[in-house]
């Protein structure tokens, strides 16, 4: 995984914390590895969280492949409004497909959203992702 260097990642927290400053109902988590290094990055900001409220029980989970300047993957959290128009939940950068990733981005996205666990999730046929929502998602379903 190419690195973000601390310029960027400087950058980045100094806008999150801005976008905080103006929606004091913006949510961000960043995860560091041992290095002290990005390696998994989550938001929300309050509109994206009152429509997980209204349209939430529904959630489809996509991750693209690494087409960013870092080689990270963005994974998205979207459902679908009343108009039948995709609405973004949470968005995420993670740096490897890893069932603890996963683990993180989905625990990251519970907290985020005050524990509403969707009704249904949609997402491909990875097996690490598969695991992650096992492990984090399908809990309160027990």
């Amino acid at each position: 995984m190419k690195q973000i260097d601390g310029k960027d990642s400087q950058t980045l927290v100094n806008k999150l914390y801005d976008l905080q400053s103006i929606d004091p109902e913006f949510f961000f988590r960043v995860r560091l590895n041992d290095e002290g290094k990005v390696e998994c990055l989550f938001w929300r900001d309050s509109m994206m969280r009152e429509d997980y409220k209204i349209y939430g029980d529904v959630l489809v989970f996509y991750t693209t492949f690494r087409t960013n300047k870092y080689n990270l993957i963005c994974a998205l959290f979207v459902g679908i409004n009343n108009h039948w128009k995709n609405t973004m939940f949470a968005c995420a950068f993670i740096g490897d497909e890893t069932i603890e990733s996963f683990v993180w981005v989905f625990e990251t996205f519970l907290k985020a959203m005050g524990g509403k666990h969707p009704i249904s999730i949609f997402t491909d046929q990875d097996a690490a992702i598969a695991a992650g929502i096992e492990q984090v998602m399908l809990v309160a379903l027990e």
